[in-house]
């Protein structure tokens, strides 16, 4: 996977304009829905639009995206896709058809391969006017699906923001875990996050600067446009980073769903694995919650349990499952089947933060 991570710290440490003013831990602090509309509101920029959709002035793009490994949209996404273009509506975006009439009919006659291939992940490498020879239409109508598909995935994403509450807190869910042949694959809710990375050739736009293809008011522009996309990297990358390493910490619990193979895991500990600070985990993290792979929605601070609420966890799933006489039973129990060693004093206070009754009561 590429990750231009020099000119990320570069461009972080530099002196930098108002907009970067902000802490980039004020950043991370941005909800789900700010982060969405900055991103809306950079990709709609016309600097941004011609530096990523090139016309016959250079042969490829300046700005791309490139996937993360193992990501995938929801799979749903695609079923919404696919009944748009086979004329069966949808509720959830039958506003947005109604201004896209036309704009539908255009993917309708582009055919369902060449849009899923060239404007679902948007990771074309041609200019325009070639798109628009393959896809057997104009410029125009190119652009106009690429204004749609935007708009479709900022609406559909922003309706998922008040998720079923989790723990009386309310969630942003970001992503569903799926397994695949024995891996576990992230299907990304919006396209933001599924469509991976801006890389930047930073190369090919010293060139163009030095060869006056700019004009002097977007150069003066394309500084902070530069660092707007640098800030939207980091925050997408440290989230997908995160995310691969919960599924690869807490694998065996992902593939079984067994709250007995969870691991403890703190904050502090994923920090350091990482190389950031516990602060940014700990923002990264916050309000948002994932689908595990049988279905259930779980806040992302769930995957760091200290080894207290690991032990609850299996105390809870083995007083669920069978009947026990007394503590010690169930301290034999623990010790025999989990290695865990702990008093009876110490469960009987775990069962009553869990308010299991007395198993005498119980009996």
């Amino acid at each position: 996977m590429y990750i231009d991570r020099e000119n990320i710290i570069l461009n972080l440490n530099q002196e930098t304009k108002p907009f970067l003013q902000i802490k980039l831990s004020k950043f991370m602090e941005l909800t789900e829905e700010e982060f969405a509309h900055l991103v809306k509101e950079v990709e709609k920029d016309d600097l941004f639009r011609k530096l990523t959709y090139p016309l016959e002035s250079f042969s490829f793009r300046l700005i791309s995206y490139h996937r993360y490994p193992y990501t995938e949209i929801k799979s749903s996404i695609y079923k919404i896709i696919e009944n748009v273009i086979k004329d069966e509506s949808s509720p959830d975006i039958d506003d947005l058809l109604l201004i896209y009439k036309d704009t539908v009919e255009i993917i309708k006659n582009i055919g369902e391969n060449n849009f899923k291939k060239y404007f679902l992940y948007n990771d074309f490498d041609l200019p325009i006017s070639e798109l628009a020879r393959i896809c057997q239409t104009t410029e125009e109508k190119v652009f106009r699906v690429i204004e749609m598909m935007d708009e479709f995935f900022i609406r559909s994403r922003l309706k998922r923001e008040s998720t079923p509450a989790v723990q009386k807190v309310s969630y942003w869910l970001i992503a569903s875990l799926r397994k695949v042949k024995g891996r576990i694959v992230v299907e990304f809710l919006d396209l933001n996050l599924a469509r991976g990375l801006y890389r930047i050739d930073y190369e090919r736009l010293k060139q163009l600067k030095n060869a006056d293809f700019f004009s002097k008011r977007e150069l003066k522009r394309l500084s902070l446009l530069i660092e707007k996309l640098t800030l939207i990297n980091f925050r997408k990358t440290t989230v997908f980073r995160i995310l691969s390493y919960i599924i690869r910490k807490q694998r065996a619990f992902l593939s079984t769903g067994e709250p007995s193979k969870l691991i403890p895991l703190t904050q502090k500990e994923s920090a350091k694995e990482l190389g950031i600070s516990l602060s940014l985990v700990s923002r990264t993290i916050r309000y948002k919650s994932v689908l595990a792979p049988w279905g259930e929605e779980l806040p992302l601070k769930f995957f760091f349990p200290n080894l207290k609420e690991v032990r609850i966890s299996i105390l809870k799933e083995i007083v669920d499952k069978e009947k026990f006489d007394n503590d010690q039973r169930i301290k034999e129990k623990l010790q025999k089947d989990y290695g865990i060693y702990i008093s009876r004093r110490t469960i009987s206070k775990y069962r009553k933060e869990l308010k299991v009754p007395s198993l005498r009561r119980r009996r």
